[in-house]
């Protein structure tokens, strides 16, 4: 990373100018992040989006955006704003918009450590169990009023001895995994470099998918959405997951060709599908995803649930912030 100031010469206490940051993103995190950081005496904080961004950026430091909102304005806006912009921090777990419109070679990205990591990963692990214990069907049941026990039976399995693959392992994949071996599953990884991971016991490259699909009686999609992932899981990925499969999805929805999962679970071969992302989002009334057979549909929210995620999203920043003044090489920084 090039340090205007060089190592040491914008550090705390130096008597340099506070560092500034831009803040583009409203709503919870945006209060939160101006509470939490607005008082630091090296730091200079400056909310501003939309036409305001550019004259912002043209003395900052740094930039705190979401990568959802990433769009060609904000990089040619980055672009505009010269040498002095060095760093970029994501608070979203999807990078697809930062690698489709690019960031400038001198300013270093930075995504959150994986603050919600534990959260998502809750959220996935819930939805595979509701639908391998048969939770849909008890709903159903209990709403009849029936004791449906054979009914239940019926659609009730076992995670115990199988094999899950988990497409993606970043901070995410990694605490689903992790999860699924307390269950006593295989669990194999899929990257798309296949690096090695400590929480899986294999890891293929995106290239060895089928082959890691081909025993699988469980799929966790966690991996980024954009070009190298759109359509990724398609009716032959699907048909080569063993029969009676369940599929989670916590990643993107691009990632699930949609009308070939509503075919696969009307057919039976997949067994049921939880989603808390779809394609297209939000999924349009009339849809055939909604009447699918065992189907669990939430509205993009695995990440809620627990106040502890700004804290943890916060902790990140201000330990990066500190090595930014430092002239230190950044942690969390996302390879585009």
């Amino acid at each position: 990373m090039a340090e205007r100031n060089g190592a040491g010469e914008n550090g705390i206490g130096t008597g340099r100018p506070p560092t500034r940051m831009v803040v583009a993103l409203g709503g919870y995190f945006g209060t939160t992040i101006e509470d939490r950081l607005g008082g630091r005496p090296d730091l200079e904080l400056v909310t501003a989006d939309g036409d305001a961004l550019d004259e912002a950026l043209r003395d900052a430091d740094a930039l705190l955006t979401t990568g959802m909102h990433y769009s060609e304005k904000m990089h040619h806006a980055i672009r505009e704003a010269g040498p002095r912009l060095r760093w970029l921090h994501t608070l979203t777990a999807g990078n697809e918009r930062l690698e489709a419109h690019g960031v400038p070679d001198h300013v270093v990205v930075t995504r959150t450590g994986g603050h919600h990591a534990p959260i998502v990963a809750e959220h996935a692990t819930a939805m595979l169990l509701a639908l391998a214990r048969g939770l849909p069907a008890a709903w159903d049941a209990q709403k009849e009023g029936v004791w449906a026990r054979e009914r239940s039976i019926g659609s009730t399995r076992s995670l115990y001895q199988r094999t899950a693959v988990v497409l993606g392992l970043g901070p995410i994949g990694e605490a689903i995994a992790r999860h699924l071996k307390a269950f006593g599953m295989t669990v194999l990884g899929v990257s798309r470099r296949g690096r090695p991971c400590d929480a899986v016991d294999r890891v293929y490259a995106q290239d060895g998918l089928l082959e890691a699909l081909a025993r699988a009686h469980v799929l966790m999609i966690a991996a980024p959405g954009g070009p190298g992932t759109e359509k990724l899981i398609d009716s032959q990925a699907l048909a080569t997951l063993q029969p009676r499969a369940f599929v989670t999805n916590i990643g993107r929805g691009s990632i699930i060709d949609s009308l070939a999962l509503d075919a696969a679970l009307r057919s039976g071969h997949i067994g049921g599908a939880g989603l808390d992302v779809t394609d297209p989002e939000p999924l349009p009334e009339g849809h055939p995803l909604w009447t699918a057979p065992n189907c669990i549909i939430t509205p993009h929210r695995a990440g809620s649930g627990d106040p502890g995620s700004a804290d943890r999203m916060l902790d990140s920043i201000v330990h990066n912030l500190e090595r930014f003044r430092r002239g230190e090489p950044l942690d969390y920084v996302l390879e585009l």
